[in-house]
């Protein structure tokens, strides 16, 4: 132990071996303060961590006693951090020690970076997930070990001095938490789980509680996660937090079952997952889309705190006594990873999922409580869309839309994705055999394969280094003396975009070829593949014949939307492809239209309603010139000219008119979020403007002086930049940047007076609440230190100002779809929303109601609202007829 030899020379490591032992402290005491877990088991870590203890913090909590505790291990052997940092999930729990050995029970456990993961042998279980000191608890106990486990990172030091950094004032608010708060040591209460066997138990369950209208949580567990090819094999079921019922699906009547369910509120947690299979089991008979999920604790989870993974395994650690009650079911898994459900003891399968229901239930009875505090608390009367009115009425319905959406699907011409996966999969092989016949390096093809598309690169030809790695590659470029832009950790040849456009003006064909190639070969692994191996879009084609992409409502930390299973916002909506990947989507017959409609200058009309800027509110208030691009372009690059005669010249076709407003397009969605003006140059002048742009810019703005000062002054950072611009160049964007963001806030003063506001209200406070009832914690900025990354405090003020536009954008479009779904459901028609992208909704429009859909898409979205605060928002549709060769999302 390191209190035996603490002053003496520091042994040799064994690579393998513990060192010291899985006990590296001991106080020796029959009580101790606290235990502290620890992966880190290096003599000088360990001997300024005691040293800390011993000294700063016994001070800072008062002690005229010693501070007793124990420093523990956790492995059964040394594992290194690079190690631990990259495959943390197979150290879980083989290599862990038995806890109970060396913990007593009714202890405090601060638990250092992975060690809460260990402890609880979940991966997910991260100290980012307890960084929300304001609004969550930042402990949870441990039913095992019967202890409280407060997670924390490790000290951070420069030497011997501590450095003041915000995971060593985490740190100090832990041991706080520990001492200062009382916290009692929690107990599971006894539970009473119920097996319904037998197809009268399951019928008389069902009648007996059929006119329950109160809260239920369900969970079913199923044989795969294809709603339309696998199947339910059992269900679970609680009301209360003590019951839960074990149902097997062959025993269930379904139409008892719909009866059942119809009139609860049901509790999910993720049970879009759950209602899909539901619906797919009972849509012959009943009208499925009554069934509506009730409260969901994935998504309520999530807005109580994005920080965390907020799956049930993780809700049953921070919200119940019950974490880990998994950890029967996940060992067999592990010891049979190929077991099909029908292979799995039946007794571990009525186990689990019926905790599944019972922890559902009480973790949805926690977070319903916590909704309340968090609404009365920082909300109240305030505002007229709170915290809880957010969840309840514009979350939840959302939810409950997107399980339609993703139910009914989109129909693809799965006929043109095979033409594709032909025409591309010729194409990378013709690239790839041009490369390797330049280099001179020698390939085999297989003759007999020749015609054969469905089958891998791979399987088709050999070549001698594999092209589509840059290490093997670089070793090529290096061999044939090409120059070296930028290197890789290994000091390879770094091979991308930016690399490989300086060696096609260095004048070298192959670097051209290679760039096509990497480019078709992304849109090949990514929107097409092949269907004998499912991969690319295949892997996404369901027994009907469609996809059906998922959707995610308020489910990104911005509280925007996220995507999945394809990806439909990540489309490439321009370039030579776009209209190739496109022309899959069609309509379920010709009796359809595919429409978008889509906000106009939504973000900065949402700036707008926030900031209530004067020149904002001139150009998108009632009757406004909806034209900020030009009025940005006068205040930017014509101040001598007024904004009328700025657009008098653009309507006449003014060429340079033109180019003033098209170059204020960047700058306006740049600096509406204060991107700093060396981001801005890099960013947005740089790739737009020639050289000759930023020559004329300096002259007409006499800044030809301030170019030279800061182009000869050493102090100037931005040299280490690595932007591949030439020095000259890069200065010269910069000052023009910084020219450019003055005179866009003295056009708009009220942004940045926005701007100030919100990251100045998010350093105090340490979260920033949204008018609409999102919340974004930001904790890192309330207990920011001087030693912290200055990148990330960037970032995290970025996130300070870009969140509650990213919120108002998701819940303006959510509010639109929802009333398109209750329009069309009430008037039984027959078009329907079938997905959402960034600010833009899809529909297949009926054609006989084009007219009135579009009427009331504009109605519900243009139709003035208190949270717009006197700013017009407009809807722009764009409708294609895909019979007549007109494509979803293209031009034209």
């Amino acid at each position: 132990m390191f209190d035996s030899f603490i002053e003496e020379e520091k042994p040799k490591r064994n690579s393998k071996a513990l060192l010291y032992g899985n006990i590296l402290h001991d106080t020796k005491s029959d009580f101790y303060d606290f235990i502290v877990i620890t992966h880190f088991n290096k003599y000088d870590e360990i001997k300024r961590l005691i040293q800390y203890l011993n000294t700063a913090i016994k001070q800072k909590l008062g002690f005229s006693r010693n501070l007793q505790y124990k420093i523990i291990y956790p492995l059964k052997h040394y594992v290194s951090s690079i190690k631990m940092n990259g495959d943390l999930k197979s150290l879980i729990p083989d290599s862990l020690i038995d806890f109970n050995k060396f913990i007593p029970v009714n202890s405090k456990i601060l638990a250092l970076d992975h060690s809460c993961q260990f402890l609880t042998k979940n991966s997910d279980i991260r100290v980012s997930a307890f960084e929300d000191f304001i609004f969550n608890d930042t402990w949870f106990y441990h039913p095992k070990l019967k202890s409280l486990v407060f997670p924390a990172y490790s000290l951070r030091w420069d030497g011997e001095m501590l450095q003041d950094t915000f995971e060593n004032k985490f740190f100090l608010k832990q041991i706080d938490k520990m001492f200062k708060e009382d916290l009692k040591i929690k107990r599971q209460i006894k539970l009473d789980t119920i097996d319904l066997n037998g197809k009268d138990k399951v019928k008389q369950f069902l009648q007996d509680n059929l006119s329950d209208t109160s809260e239920w949580a369900v969970d079913i567990e199923t044989s795969g996660l294809n709603f339309q090819s696998d199947s339910i094999e059992c269900v679970s079921l609680a009301c209360t937090e003590t019951t839960g019922y074990y149902l097997r699906w062959r025993d269930i009547d379904l139409n008892l079952f719909y009866r059942f369910l119809i009139n609860k509120k049901l509790v999910l947690a993720n049970g879009k997952f759950d209602f899909l299979f539901f619906w797919q089991a009972l849509k012959k008979n009943h009208d499925i889309f009554k069934l509506k999920i009730y409260f969901d604790t994935w998504q309520a989870g999530h807005h109580l705190n994005e920080l965390r993974s907020n799956s049930l395994k993780t809700h049953s650690w921070l919200y119940t006594t019950y974490g880990g009650y998994e950890e029967s079911l996940d060992n067999f898994k592990r010891k049979y990873p190929n077991a099909k459900y029908s292979e799995i003891p039946e007794h571990l399968i009525k186990d689990y999922a019926t905790m599944d229901a019972i922890v559902t239930f009480q973790v949805f009875k926690k977070m319903e409580k916590q909704i309340d505090t968090i609404n009365f608390k920082y909300y109240g009367e305030k505002y007229d869309w709170g915290f809880k009115k957010f969840f309840y009425e514009m979350v939840i319905p959302t939810w409950n839309n997107t399980i339609k959406m993703e139910f009914r699907g989109v129909l693809l011409n799965w006929d043109y994705v095979k033409e594709n996966m032909v025409n591309i999969h010729s194409k990378m092989l013709n690239l790839m055999k041009a490369i390797a016949e330049s280099f001179g390096i020698p390939y085999q093809e297989d003759s007999t394969l020749i015609d054969t598309y469905d089958i891998t690169l791979d399987e088709k030809i050999n070549f001698d280094i594999n092209l589509q790695s840059g290490k093997q590659l670089s070793a090529i470029l290096k061999e044939k003396g090409w120059k070296n832009y930028e290197a890789t950790k290994t000091g390879d040849f770094k091979i991308n975009e930016d690399t490989l456009e300086k060696w096609i003006n260095d004048g070298h064909e192959e670097a051209k070829l290679i760039k096509d190639l990497h480019a078709i070969s992304t849109i090949h692994k990514t929107y097409i593949g092949y269907s004998s191996n499912k991969s690319g879009y295949f892997q996404y084609q369901y027994p009907d014949g469609k996809i059906h992409p998922r959707f995610f409502p308020f489910l990104a930390d911005s509280r925007r939307w996220r995507h999945g299973s394809p990806n439909i916002a990540n489309l490439p909506k321009h370039g030579e492809y776009s209209r190739l990947i496109r022309r899959y989507f069609e309509p379920d017959s010709e009796d359809f239209l595919i429409c978008e409609v889509d906000a106009a200058g939504f973000q900065l009309r949402i700036c707008a309603a926030f900031c209530q800027d004067e020149a904002m509110k001139k150009i998108f208030g009632p009757g406004g010139l909806s034209d900020m691009h030009s009025v940005t372009g006068a205040g930017v690059f014509t101040p001598k000219i007024t904004v009328e005669e700025f657009l008098k010249l653009k309507k006449e076709g003014d060429s340079k008119i033109n180019d003033y407003r098209q170059k204020s397009k960047s700058v306006n969605f740049s600096l509406l979020f204060g991107t700093t003006a060396i981001k801005l140059a890099m960013n947005s002048l740089l790739p737009e403007w020639s050289a000759s742009d930023f020559n004329d810019y300096l002259i007409d703005n006499n800044l030809l002086e301030k170019y030279t000062q800061a182009y000869t002054d050493p102090s100037n950072r931005i040299d280490n930049f690595n932007t591949g611009w030439s020095r000259d160049l890069l200065y010269k964007a910069w000052i023009c940047a910084i020219d450019i963001k003055k005179k866009f806030f003295e056009t708009y003063p009220a942004i940045k007076e926005r701007l100030e506001e919100n990251i100045k209200f998010a350093c105090e406070k340490g979260y920033i609440l949204t008018p609409l009832g999102a919340i974004r914690r930001l904790p890192r900025l309330y207990l920011m230190g001087d030693d912290d990354s200055s990148k990330r405090i960037k970032n995290f003020k970025n996130i300070a100002v870009n969140t509650d536009i990213q919120a108002f954008e998701a819940f303006r479009i959510s509010k639109v779809i929802n009333g398109l779904f209750d329009f069309v459901e009430k008037n039984n028609l027959k078009s329907y929303v079938w997905g959402m992208v960034h600010d833009s909704i899809c529909l297949m429009l009926h054609r006989e109601e084009k007219e009135i859909i579009i009427n009331k898409a504009k109605e519900l979205f243009e139709t003035p609202c208190p949270e717009d605060n006197g700013i017009q928002m407009l809807l722009d549709v764009e409708i294609k007829d895909y019979f007549k060769g007109q494509y979803w999302g293209i031009k034209g």
